[in-house]
């Protein structure tokens, strides 16, 4: 990730309705790296995820797949670091940049 993309990312964290967490690399191996996904509760509270790869991208509505999702956000969101910590990380990796 370049300098001006973490700087954006620094810069949206201070928006009211953006949370900006980070996972430090000493999490080590976790559920979050197997590649990019989304969860969604739609306005009839049905649940709908998408998920991405190097290929394509698919929505996942089998609630197997949704559930263990939601495994996977709750790993990747145990491991991540507080609001605060994640920006001190984020600012640490722009000032080590220059």
């Amino acid at each position: 990730m370049c300098r001006e993309q973490v700087k954006h990312l620094l810069d949206l964290s201070h928006r009211a309705k953006v949370q900006v967490v980070v996972v430090p690399r000493s999490a080590g191996l976790h559920a979050g790296l197997n590649g990019a996904f989304v969860l969604a509760t739609l306005p009839t509270s049905r649940r709908a995820g998408y998920v991405d790869d190097q290929l394509q991208g698919r929505v996942v509505t089998d609630g197997g797949d949704l559930d263990r999702l939601e495994v996977s956000w709750e790993i990747v969101s145990g491991l991540a670091l507080p609001v605060q910590p994640s920006r001190d990380l984020l600012q640490k990796a722009i000032n080590d940049h220059d």
